[in-house]
């Protein structure tokens, strides 16, 4: 596929479009609005960049500057079944810088399952009560985490929620609404995009299944192993935790990841003109 070429994938629900055309930070925010658009399915869209660490592959750099863990596992299968930019397929690794994450990350690949340890901080004081509600707050996303069915309107009072608690300046802020579920936790996360001002009630969260799981963690005093965080789009995404000597030490998702479509970006669409792309021959 050429380098003007857009991908769409489903990490496990959640569609995310990843652009391998070159287009100018300034402008990414625009061209993502302009792909959403016109494909109401996709949630979020991520720019894939050369990377400035050498230990990277590729950099993934999201519409508005936020991390997203589904996106960098869609980012991490593609590269690896697609055999793009000088991925050693004999090894099961692949490690990508991503925007809101001072470090790079190292993504496994074990068949169809892609695992990526999240960008948590260690202390406790990273889950926090802000006005009666808990806010669990990573590198480059904070959720607010709530134990109840979301209401019929959801996506109004998460924006409420957002708003009261001033979490609309960050890069990107979610609503979770949590609930026991089988031999898990069911999830229904709503994420706010400051850069593209888009409010979306997504069907997969990868940062918001690991804030689940962080809860549990501090809740219970210990690791939480492969938590499965059961998502809208029916599938389930797991969570694992380490803990030890009162602070979090490790996290780790795990999850398919599937191809969906392959495409190449119409010039319109890289111009700011219209969102359009057509399917690769």
């Amino acid at each position: 596929m050429r380098e003007s070429g857009y991908i769409k994938c489903s990490p496990g629900g959640n569609i995310t479009g990843l652009v391998f055309a070159e287009v100018p930070r300034g402008e990414q925010a625009s061209v993502a609005r302009l792909i959403m658009a016109s494909q109401p399915d996709v949630e979020q869209v991520g720019f894939v960049e050369r990377p400035n660490d050498p230990k990277a592959v590729a950099r993934l750099q999201m519409m508005g500057g936020e991390f997203c863990g589904n996106a960098t596992r869609s980012l991490a299968w593609v590269l690896w079944h697609k055999r793009r930019r000088g991925i050693d397929t004999s090894g099961r690794t692949v490690t990508l810088e991503v925007s809101g994450v001072a470090r790079p990350l190292s993504v496994e690949i074990h068949d169809k399952m892609v695992r990526v340890e999240m960008p948590i901080k260690r202390e406790l004081s990273s889950i926090r009560s802000i006005k009666g509600q808990t806010v669990v707050e990573l590198e480059g996303i904070s959720h607010i985490v709530l134990r109840r069915a979301p209401p019929g309107d959801a996506k109004e009072e998460a924006s409420r929620l957002l708003d009261q608690l001033g979490l609309k300046s960050l890069e990107a802020a979610g609503v979770l609404y949590c609930e026991q579920y089988e031999d898990g936790v069911s999830m229904s996360p709503i994420v706010w995009v400051r850069e593209t001002a888009t409010l979306v009630e997504e069907t997969a969260c990868a940062s918001g299944t690991v804030c689940v799981a962080l809860v549990e963690s501090a809740n219970a005093g210990r690791s939480v192993n492969k938590l499965k965080v059961y998502q809208p789009s029916g599938g389930f995404i797991t969570a694992s935790v380490e803990f030890a000597k009162g602070q979090f030490l490790r996290a780790f998702i795990e999850g398919p990841v599937e191809i969906l479509e392959e495409g190449e970006l119409s010039p319109t669409v890289l111009e700011g003109e219209q969102a359009r792309y057509v399917h690769a021959s």
